[in-house]
């Protein structure tokens, strides 16, 4: 019968918690693998693991590229940390548990992410010039960030946006849509409009 040690135990955590580290620098330089990847795993990304809670999905079965790299992150990382306080076995199911809720939250928040991306896509921009939005991140000058527009029907749709005065505008800023181009918001803020005329 196979025994594992105290030390053999915490090398797998480590080796999972650098396989998760690894899975990430992957997707991040070698984006075409992740998609690829993605690809193939969501074959298997069943609905039919899928719990409905509101408009909320919670996927069951965290098959992606992201996921499955953050699950062995929160696995390793956990069982390093419980292994010094707690006995192999409570920490083992301590963190498979937090692997898994972890893996289970990116694979929800990923599909979550897509679900918004196709409702923009779907929405006629041109119905937004002149409406107020909110940028969640922030426009550099020379740069692109997100806004979030809210649309009766469409609930809150996100787009990349550029500054129409060449200003940065902050995160948390009420700006105006001027217009779409390739389906990014050319917005400007409306203080800045102001300090113009009053200048």
């Amino acid at each position: 019968m196979l025994t594992l040690t105290g030390r053999g135990v915490r090398k797998i955590y480590t080796t999972c918690l650098w396989l998760g580290f690894i899975f990430a620098v992957i997707h991040l330089l070698f984006h075409f693998l992740g998609e690829i990847t993605g690809a193939v795993l969501e074959i298997f990304d069943l609905d039919f693991f899928d719990i409905d809670i509101g408009d909320f999905e919670i996927c069951l079965l965290p098959l992606s590229f992201n996921s499955i790299g953050g699950g062995l992150i929160i696995f390793g990382g956990a069982g390093i940390l419980l292994g010094q306080f707690l006995p192999k076995t409570p920490t083992l199911v301590a963190a498979v548990v937090c692997g898994y809720i972890t893996a289970v939250l990116i694979q929800s928040l990923i599909r979550r992410l897509k679900k918004f991306s196709a409702e923009s896509n779907t929405f006629d921009t041109d119905l937004l010039t002149d409406c107020k939005a909110t940028v969640i991140s922030r426009i550099p000058a020379e740069g692109f960030g997100v806004i979030s527009v809210k649309v009766q029907d469409y609930g809150i749709l996100q787009y990349p946006a550029k500054s129409s005065g060449g200003k940065d505008i902050y995160a948390d800023t009420v700006v105006n849509i001027d217009h779409f181009i390739d389906g990014v918001a050319y917005v400007h803020d409306d203080k800045e409009i102001y300090l113009q005329l009053k200048e």
